[in-house]
């Protein structure tokens, strides 16, 4: 039978977020070393994060891969809407417009995009492709010019979903233009 090791006394280690962040403190973990929390993530919402209560219905999760003078650095890998927050979101006699594609940013990070967007009322099933396409050539475009953090911080400002939204509304009304999540792969 193998001996357990002592790894000796716990320590509180404070968890940054990396320069796009400006180095903002994320929380703080109780461990032995700071190594010990390579590769854990961990989600806050997004209010927190800005300080913005609009905010609140959506969460962002970060992961630690770097440590840098015993502390952890943490960089942000996804951004999601809170499912119930959709769910208020859609009323009767609107179409809810789902997609899911893979895209690859211009630093070569793959990620993944689900967009969703609310049209004023009941339209026919050529509208919806003709929207759900357009969509996908407008994201794909945006991640050709920009980085994963770029892209990232321009869902969050909401600059990605508003020219989305005005390229779609020449096609029909949207009520809602929303990056429901997108995530590193």
């Amino acid at each position: 039978m193998a001996k357990a090791q002592k790894k000796g006394k716990k320590v509180w280690v404070k968890i940054n977020a990396g320069p796009e962040f400006n180095n903002i403190e994320l929380g703080e973990s109780y461990v032995h070393s700071p190594e010990d929390l390579m590769g854990k993530k961990f989600k806050i919402n997004l209010s927190m994060l800005t300080g913005d209560m609009r905010k609140q219905n959506s969460n962002i999760t970060f992961k630690i891969n770097e440590v840098k003078n015993k502390q952890p650095i943490a960089r942000a890998v996804s951004l999601e809407i809170q499912p119930m927050h959709v769910r208020r979101m859609v009323r009767t006699l609107k179409e809810k417009i789902d997609d899911s594609f893979t895209i690859t940013c211009k630093d070569n990070t793959k990620a993944k995009v689900k967009p969703l967007m609310l049209t004023k009322a009941k339209t026919s099933n050529s509208i919806l492709v003709t929207i759900r396409k357009k969509t996908q050539e407008k994201i794909k475009n945006f991640a050709q010019e920009h980085t994963f953090h770029e892209m990232l911080t321009g869902t969050i400002t909401g600059q990605l979903q508003k020219e989305l939204r005005n390229d779609i509304n020449r096609i029909y009304p949207l009520t809602t233009c929303e990056i429901r999540k997108i995530e590193v792969l």
